[in-house]
């Protein structure tokens, strides 16, 4: 099934159902379809010396931006400056991931701890391996 299909067939279960149902599906859904948008602003990044300022492109709680060192790619949670990458080949790439991780599990684009972070750690790692396979 397409996710086309899929978002459709929750829409017409929504609205079929009026109630804690519709409440509960319809932010889901209006969250799958906005979107990403991104910013040029600058973060803060934990190092062994310190925090460090690095520019960066940020959609939601997520940041893409040129590695610390050496010249990959990363991939950072704004709200605890940890990276869930720091190799990834290109920029296109980075922000690819961002918007399958958003895409895939809508509450990755909002998640403000750690702990919101981890429980999508395994989806998370599948899609930094292949972004492609969650279009």
């Amino acid at each position: 099934m397409s996710r086309k299909s899929l978002r459709e067939r929750i829409l017409r279960l929504a609205w079929a159902n009026p109630g804690p149902l519709r409440d509960a599906l319809l932010p889901l859904v209006t969250e799958a379809r906005t979107p990403v948008i991104w910013e040029r602003q600058a973060i803060e990044i934990p190092t062994s010396t310190g925090p460090k300022s690095v520019p960066a492109l940020v959609s939601g709680v997520w940041a893409v931006h040129r590695s610390i060192q050496g010249s990959a790619w990363s991939l950072t949670h704004v709200p605890t400056g940890l990276a869930a990458n720091t190799r990834i080949a290109s920029k296109v790439r980075a922000q690819a991931i961002v918007e399958a991780l958003v895409r895939t599990e809508s509450a990755l684009r909002t998640a403000t701890t750690q702990a919101a972070v981890m429980r999508f750690s395994n989806t998370i790692v599948d899609i930094i391996r292949n972004p492609e396979g969650y279009e």
